[in-house]
């Protein structure tokens, strides 16, 4: 796409056989010839998938020179998680005093730091940001582990926005068996951080369930 002018053209991308709409932006390009590219991830049905793109505002669209459809990332329909009991065994049964934690690395569940509080047996000693270019930042906490008061509630998911936002689009697309399950889960997911992105996800878990 190219977006001569200065201000950012927006769009809707409708997925007529039933998705729901999308808004996809399109920044200034500088120039009718500089070209980029945008990405949109949304679940498309096996088969035909009618796809249109209608502007949002009086201006009209950037210039769309083609669209191409691949296969989502892996980590669309991939969720890394931990196991509450195996984490708590695995500490106790090592006599660990400290801990360190690494959300960067691909096999890190991010949401675990909501249960890592004084209340759960974790004590936050240290911690470091380190900035990577095109990606989230690779975090590094420390923590004094007190054995005696570790425990977790095993009766809470913490999820997400962004992986609770993908678990209800799965859901989404078997309403019938998702809308119990999503009923199910409404009771004990707590979403992390919470902020407007966790109430969307929440709206969305909710509106399913009500199916």
């Amino acid at each position: 796409m190219t977006n001569h002018w200065r201000d950012i053209r927006h769009a809707d991308l409708i997925l007529v056989n039933g998705a729901n709409p999308a808004t996809l932006p399109f920044p200034s390009t500088g120039a009718w010839t500089n070209w980029s590219t945008q990405t949109l991830v949304v679940s498309l049905r096996s088969g035909t998938n009618t796809v249109r793109v209608t502007a949002t505002t009086a201006d009209g669209l950037a210039n769309l020179d083609s669209l191409a459809v691949d296969t989502a990332p892996r980590n669309v329909r991939e969720f890394q998680a931990y196991r509450a009991a195996w984490l708590t065994r695995s500490l106790t049964r090592l006599n660990v005093g400290y801990w360190v934690y690494s959300t960067g690395v691909p096999t890190s569940a991010p949401t675990i730091l909501a249960q890592l509080t004084p209340d759960h047996g974790f004590e936050r000693v240290a911690g470091w940001s380190f900035p990577v270019e095109g990606a989230a930042p690779i975090e590094v906490a420390v923590f004094r582990v007190d054995l005696k008061r570790l425990a977790f509630d095993a009766t809470k998911l913490y999820a997400a926005p962004d992986a609770l936002d993908r678990m209800v689009t799965l859901l989404e697309e078997h309403p019938e068996e998702g809308s119990g399950v999503a009923a199910r889960l409404a009771e004990h997911v707590i979403v992390v951080p919470d902020g407007p992105a966790a109430v969307a996800a929440l709206g969305r878990l909710g509106a399913l369930a009500a199916n």
